[in-house]
C-alpha cells in the first residue's frame, strides 16, 4: 500500500502519543471510594461525554517520596498519568487558539506523594473527546497481527484479531519520521475540530491524536518539554483541494 507522502503536502498530522510508553510519568490518582475511583478512570479510558456533575475531579500526586525530602521532579508539558492525559497551563493556551470542538480541559492540582505539598504550576486533564471517520484503511500501509503468530510485516496500521476473533485496530510504529508515515486521511476529516482521535481506534493503549497543519505547526514552533511527541503527515484522499 502507499507509503510515502512527497513533500509532506498535508492537512493533517498524526502522533503516537497517547499509547507511547515514553510518556507515562510517575504521577497517579486515586479516591479512597471504589466506585468513585472507577469511574474516574473510565472517564478517562473511554471518554464519551463531559465530565459528570455527580462524578469529582481527580486529585492529582507523584507516586514516589524524593529520599530528601524535597520534590525536585517537574512534570513535562504533556504527558500520561496512568491513562489520563495531563497538560500544562503552557500546552492550554496554545490549545485555546484552536477550536476544540468537544474536547475537555478539566483543571486539576498535582501533589507531591504525601498528597499535602502541591507541585507548582496549573495542570490540566485533557480529555479528546471529538472523533473523526477519518482513517482509509484501503490506502493505507496496513497489516494484520494473529494472536500468538507474528504479525504480516512492518506496517504502520494493524488489525490485531484476539485469541477469540475479536478484531481491533491499532499502530505498529516506530519513531522515526519514515517509519511512522503511511496512514491515509480523507479530506474532510481536516475540517471541524483540530485535535481529535479517529473512530477506528477504540481504547488509549492503541490510540494517536489526529491534528490539523495548523496545530501541528503551533506544537512544532512551542518546543514544548515533552519526552516524546512525534509527529508524522498523512496521505490526503479522495475530494477535495
Amino acid at each position: 500500500m502507499k507509503k510515502d507522502n512527497e513533500g509532506h503536502n498535508t492537512q493533517v498530522w498524526y502522533t503516537p502519543f497517547p499509547s507511547d510508553s515514553m510518556n507515562v510519568a510517575p504521577v497517579t490518582y486515586e479516591h479512597a471510594n471504589r466506585d468513585v475511583r472507577s469511574k474516574q478512570s473510565g472517564l478517562f479510558s473511554n471518554p464519551k461525554g463531559p465530565w459528570p456533575d455527580d462524578v469529582p475531579r481527580p486529585v492529582f500526586n507523584l507516586k514516589y517520596r524524593n529520599p530528601l525530602g524535597k520534590n525536585t521532579y517537574r512534570p513535562p508539558d504533556m504527558f500520561r498519568a496512568t491513562n489520563a492525559m495531563v497538560v500544562s497551563e503552557r500546552v492550554r493556551d496554545l490549545l485555546s487558539d484552536f477550536d476544540m470542538g468537544m474536547n475537555e480541559l478539566l483543571e486539576v492540582p498535582i501533589f507531591e506523594q504525601n498528597r499535602e505539598i502541591r507541585i507548582p504550576g496549573r495542570w490540566f486533564a485533557l480529555r479528546v473527546l471529538e472523533r473523526k471517520a477519518g482513517i482509509n484503511t484501503d490506502e493505507s500501509d496496513t497489516g494484520t497481527e494473529e494472536w500468538m503468530k507474528p504479525p504480516s510485516g512492518d506496517h504502520v496500521l494493524m488489525l490485531r484479531i484476539g485469541k477469540r476473533g475479536t478484531k481491533g485496530w491499532g499502530l505498529r510504529v516506530g519513531y522515526g519520521d519514515k517509519s511512522m508515515e503511511g496512514i491515509a486521511v480523507s479530506r474532510e476529516a481536516a475540517t471541524g475540530a483540530d485535535l481529535w482521535v479517529d473512530s477506528l481506534f477504540t481504547s488509549i493503549g492503541t490510540q494517536a491524536y489526529f491534528v490539523t497543519d495548523r496545530l501541528h505547526a503551533a506544537f512544532v514552533n512551542a518546543k514544548l518539554r515533552v519526552k516524546s511527541l512525534h509527529f508524522a503527515p498523512t496521505i490526503m484522499v479522495g475530494e477535495g483541494g
